[in-house]
């Protein structure tokens, strides 16, 4: 006997069968007007449209401003051009400061994560690792949201919760060889286009702090597969460094799948990833310096109007600087723990809204 499940409609109940029912997994959510969502198409950086300014003076990649040292220096040190920037990962021109933007801002919140970890629990060893889960084909051929919570619900067996995840729906088959890459060749792949093929593979790249259960005890748990990528050959972890993080973030968004009909995040935080929040934050200057001549350097506007480019009055060049302080969210610090260290020092950049935070207890 198999157990009847019944799907209900506004004003109808139908039973559904067995093959119906596993049919039903792999559509999309139906929403409340019972019309289905057309399917969701996903890019990766940097292949989608330029921007359409609404201020005709603006255009990406257009110079907006320029550093410079002033001419009375007489200083040949290399003048700066600062361009329009619409800070989006699908812009041709924009996408390589967005994913460097990003970067940073998953670096900063990866990083903190740990810093408050140790002074909250410092007994623990805590070391942060860069780990690949791939999902099985069965969740592969699913939407997005069914993606994810399939995910969610793997993360329970992996023996930490505290995950930062990138999404990729790609690998990469060589035309010549027949072979479907590991590694992902995506600078080849620019490069040479016509020698690889696309082909469905959904997986994440990951950070992870905590202890890891045994890939076999999750594949057989879960269906799930994940590899840890920072161990040496005797198989022992390697701990990453804050400059490991940044390289490995660049790389993980610079092919993660955008879709260009939801507006989506491109990293996901569970556990104490998602527990971590800012608790001050303030803003100061510090000027912009020449490091050859050793005097501060001047910022200059620049209009374009037709064919006439005139400049605007110059001003000395200053950069903003954002202090924050981190804490974790529920966490009873000990009395001794100086809170301060978390007080943190980076760019106006970073980090940056790219996120998505999802409480693993909620499911």
């Amino acid at each position: 006997m198999w157990i009847l499940e019944t799907c209900f409609s506004m004003n109808s109940i139908v039973t559904l069968s067995p093959e119906n029912r596993l049919d039903l997994m792999l559509y999309p959510a139906i929403p409340a007007n019972h019309e289905r969502q057309e399917e969701e198409e996903f890019i990766l950086p940097g292949e989608g449209e330029v921007k359409d300014w609404d201020n005709f003076e603006a255009e990406c990649g257009k110079t907006k401003y320029t550093i410079k040292c002033e001419d009375k220096h007489q200083c040949d040190y290399p003048v700066e051009l600062k361009p329009w920037d619409c800070g989006r990962y699908e812009c041709p021109v924009c996408f390589p400061r967005a994913l460097r933007r990003g970067a940073v801002g998953i670096r900063e919140h990866v990083w903190n994560t740990l810093v408050e970890m140790k002074k909250a629990w410092p007994g623990t060893k805590w070391i942060i690792s860069s780990v690949i889960i791939s999902a099985p084909e069965s969740v592969g051929q699913m939407d997005y949201e069914k993606q994810h919570y399939y995910l969610r619900k793997s993360l329970k067996k992996l023996g930490t919760e505290t995950v930062a995840a990138t999404y990729h729906r790609w690998r990469y088959r060589d035309r010549v060889t027949g072979e479907i890459l590991e590694a992902v060749p995506w600078r080849e792949y620019e490069q040479n286009p016509e020698r690889y093929e696309r082909v469905l593979g959904v997986h994440w790249h990951c950070f992870t702090i905590g202890r890891l259960v045994g890939s076999d005890k999750y594949h057989k748990e879960t269906g799930f597969i994940y590899k840890k990528m920072n161990v040496d050959n005797q198989g022992k972890t390697v701990p990453l460094k804050k400059k490991d993080i940044y390289a490995i973030a660049y790389y993980a968004l610079s092919h993660s799948a955008l879709s260009t009909t939801r507006r989506r995040h491109a990293t996901h935080y569970y556990g104490n990833f998602w527990r971590i929040q800012i608790t001050d934050k303030r803003y100061s200057t510090e000027p912009i310096m020449c490091p050859k001549g050793g005097h501060q350097r001047v910022r200059r506007t620049e209009f374009h109007s037709g064919i006439n480019d005139c400049f605007g009055l110059e001003e000395p060049a200053v950069k903003m600087i954002v202090h924050r302080k981190w804490r974790l969210r529920g966490v009873d610090y000990p009395e001794d723990s100086d809170l301060d260290c978390g007080l943190d020092f980076t760019g106006i950049d970073a980090p940056v809204c790219e996120v998505e935070y999802v409480e693993l207890d909620n499911l």
